[in-house]
């Protein structure tokens, strides 16, 4: 492995604070090799200079549904700079090697016969780059850039072209768009190095090839990355460990994992290489001499597709280069650092020796001592007992994604590992963390438990929920710590913020921007979690950031005795309301929007513990009236809603959220903000049709079927925020009826009429659920 010359420290250090990330964590992703930011962990292309064994290309494998896909990249400042982030460039090659991307359409999925897409020539990182082509818009925190940001991602947004869809019989699968992504170095030759990650909301894999990846440490720039209480080193982002998930999904009687320059071994030669018999010993591959000039490495024995690299025969590792072993002569990794020579004695070195394990359906397989330096090194499953192998097994069954993996410890920061599978590796799905803040208000006596969701409770929408990462890893939501993303709560109480890479995180509630109700908090957990930052994990769902609150105002404190009801109909209709076992206790004409009160008709003169609505003799709304749950001013259910209501010992004073005039649904409304999302429409014709609402000027239908008089049908947007166009159009028996403006820029909500049609309920992409026309 090449020696890698140890960091020059000084007391400017210092006031080097850690560098802000933005994250816009409203999408799920698929990553390589990883979903973080911070952890330094990167796909890598060396010049020939640092004497890799890996290959001078990176070949990444797309796929798409059809609907278009984000591509993103990280980090593109190669050359920007004496002390870039991530990379390494010598001053000779400052601003002369880029990293070109370049993506082709390939639709048979094998690589062959692709036409190149989007710019020509590809990418270039870090020049200035077109932010619109034929069939893509460059991002970089939402804004249209043609400028890959230093530290940051560049979101590419990709519409599918007709040349990447499947070709019969190929490996691109069937109904799918597949693409290459190629990165290349424009100048191979050198001592750059550049390094980078991927992200996608398509399928992401790399193919059976040799490739370069690091814990990327190449200036000062990225140490209080790394290490957020930098210049102290004893925490750290970068642990050593890596996962890389495999999709094993052909039958096969093999598996083989070359791995490549790991430097197995320690600094003090306690621990090192050896050699592993049953490297280039098998019929597949077979071994041949190297053919790279250097003496070096002239006629050593290597896997074919590691010819012409600076690859050495396996064996005991050779020394570093150039010799970096004080206290051994042969075999100590390039890139441990003697801690007499270091003021960081561990700044690149991570314990215990690089060592991994392949994870499968059937059981784990360890492999303690990987290659050395300058190595490739082979571990191999077998299931034919005459080959040699590391361990044989029965059979290799198939798996889902990730069904097998590679578990990585011990690999150190600033070695250059290389890699190659017989199998695809697939991405990392990014981790999300949320799930919802609700009113906790079923009481004890009614089966409830304080602090828990209990069936029943409902959530409050609109409510800002904000994600803050533990930048300084205090433990403690502080100044320090970086707002990674904010949400309002919509649906029913629900947050979510997607595509998070492992990091430490709390989740802070705005309480300000709570109902003004009164409302306590019960689960003693704001932020979220109570103690600590929550230790978010790659690849993981959490859905436990849950904030329960209770009302503090007079409240609901025996059983309903009367009731106020609005009709949010659209025309005038025959109400019923009835309770106990049918006992009517209202029936009349209501116009729309038209209020109208009960009373109970016990001895006591309560209503019983619920009540049921009928409008023209067909059931509408129930309403839970013991107590029992949530209700007042804003309940509703149905097409009513409550304005008013007393209970046996007072009048009700608490609303649900957004309540106060009783205008509100259950959850809470807003008026149209942003676009909408999903409409409930009601047919009010009077025969049988064959509806169908496109939206994007009849280019995309969303709903097509037949509706019956008087009945409500759904449907939602379809773009990559799940949004309607500006506009939708109704077609009804295949002739123009009716369309409705969806883009927020005039009153839409419940009640909202066109043509023979009625919105009886609405969501937008920002407010949650729409409230109903005054």
């Amino acid at each position: 492995m090449r020696f890698v010359k140890p960091l020059l420290l000084s007391a400017a250090i210092l006031t080097l604070a850690p560098v802000g990330l933005a994250q816009q964590a409203s999408t799920p992703y698929t990553c390589f090799p990883t979903c973080s930011e911070f952890d330094g962990r990167m796909l890598s292309l060396a010049g020939s200079g640092l004497r890799t064994v890996g290959g001078d290309f990176i070949n990444v494998s797309l796929v798409s549904d059809g609907d278009g896909f984000e591509l993103g990249i990280f980090d593109g400042d190669t050359g920007t700079g004496a002390t870039p982030n991530w990379d390494r460039v010598p001053p000779a090659e400052l601003g002369l090697t880029q990293l070109r991307y370049q993506l082709f359409a390939d639709p048979d999925g094998t690589a062959t016969g692709m036409t190149e897409v989007g710019v020509p020539g590809g990418w270039l990182s870090n020049l200035v780059n077109p932010s619109k082509g034929p069939s893509f818009v460059s991002r970089v925190d939402g804004v249209e850039t043609g400028v890959m940001a230093n530290n940051n991602w560049f979101d590419i947004d990709m519409q599918d072209i007709a040349a990447a869809a499947a070709t019969p019989g190929g490996d691109c699968p069937e109904g799918k768009f597949c693409y290459r992504l190629l990165v290349t170095l424009t100048n191979p030759v050198g001592e750059t190095e550049s390094n980078f990650k991927l992200r996608t909301t398509g399928e992401i894999s790399l193919r059976p090839i040799a490739f370069s990846f690091v814990g990327a440490l190449r200036s000062l720039n990225d140490a209080p990355i790394i290490y957020p209480r930098f210049p102290d080193t004893s925490v750290t982002t970068y642990d050593g460990t890596w996962r890389f998930l495999l999709r094993f999904d052909e039958p096969s009687s093999f598996l083989f994992i070359w791995g490549g320059d790991f430097d197995y071994g320690s600094w003090d030669c306690v621990d090192l290489d050896t050699n592993d018999p049953d490297t280039c010993m098998n019929s597949e591959p077979a071994c041949v001499p190297n053919s790279n000039p250097d003496p070096n490495f002239k006629g050593k024995l290597v896997p074919p597709w590691a010819d012409g690299t600076f690859a050495n025969s396996e064996g005991v590792a050779k020394d570093a280069f150039p010799p970096f072993t004080p206290s051994c002569r042969t075999g100590a990794p390039a890139d441990d650092q003697n801690p007499n020579l270091m003021p960081f004695p561990n700044f690149f070195t991570r314990s215990p020796s690089v060592r991994y394990t392949l994870e499968t359906p059937f059981g784990s397989f360890p492999n303690d001592n990987p290659s050395g330096n300058q190595e490739w090194e082979q571990f191999r499953l077998e299931t034919d007992t005459d080959e040699p192998a590391d361990f044989y097994v029965d059979d290799l069954p198939l798996a889902d994604d990730g069904g097998y993996s590679i578990n990585y410890e011990g690999l150190d920061l600033a070695n250059l590992n290389a890699l190659r599978v017989s199998v695809d590796i697939v991405g990392i799905p990014s981790a999300s963390i949320g799930d919802r803040v609700w009113l906790d208000t079923l009481r004890p006596e009614d089966g409830g438990t304080e602090g828990v969701q209990d069936p029943g409770e409902i959530g409050i929408n609109g409510v800002t929920v904000r994600l803050y990462r533990d930048s300084n890893d205090s433990g403690v939501l502080d100044a320090g710590d970086e707002l990674v993303a904010t949400q309002v709560t919509s649906g029913d109480g629900d947050y979510d913020f997607l595509g998070l890479g492992a990091a430490n995180y709390f989740v802070d509630v705005d309480e300000t921007t709570l109902p003004p109700l009164g409302l306590t908090l019960t689960t003693n957990n704001d932020p979220y979690p109570n103690g600590g930052a929550y230790p978010l994990e790659e690849s993981e769902d959490h859905d436990d950031a849950d904030f329960g609150y209770k009302y503090d105002c007079a409240d609901c404190d025996g059983k309903i005795s009367a009731m106020t009801l609005r009709f949010l109909g659209s025309e005038t209709a025959f109400v019923e309301v009835f309770q106990r076992k049918g006992q009517l206790v209202f029936s009349g004409d209501v116009d729309p929007f038209g209020e109208f009160t009960f009373f109970g008709v016990d001895k006591k003169g309560t209503l019983g513990p619920a009540i049921e609505v009928f409008v023209d003799g067909s059931k509408d709304a129930d309403f839970h009236t013991s107590c029992s749950v949530p209700i007042g001013p804003g309940s509703s259910d149905g097409r009513f809603l409550v304005t008013a209501a007393s209970s046996r010992n007072n009048e009700l004073t608490c609303t649900v959220p957004g309540g106060g005039d009783g205008g509100d649904p259950p959850g809470g409304c807003s008026e149209c903000s942003g676009k909408v999302t999903q409409l409930s429409m009601r047919y009010d014709g009077m025969a049988p049709v064959f509806v169908e609402v496109e939206q994007k000027k009849g280019r995309d239908i969303v709903f097509a079927a037949l509706v019956m008089p008087g009945e409500v049908f759904t449907f939602s947007g379809t773009d990559k925020k799940g949004t309607l166009s500006t506009e939708i159009t109704i077609f009804v028996d295949n002739g123009e009826h009716a369309s409705l403006h969806t883009s927020c820029s005039v009153p839409i909500g419940p009640g909202t009429v066109a043509g023979d049609f009625t919105v009886v309920e609405g969501f937008s992409r920002n407010g949650g659920q729409l409230c109903p026309l005054p």
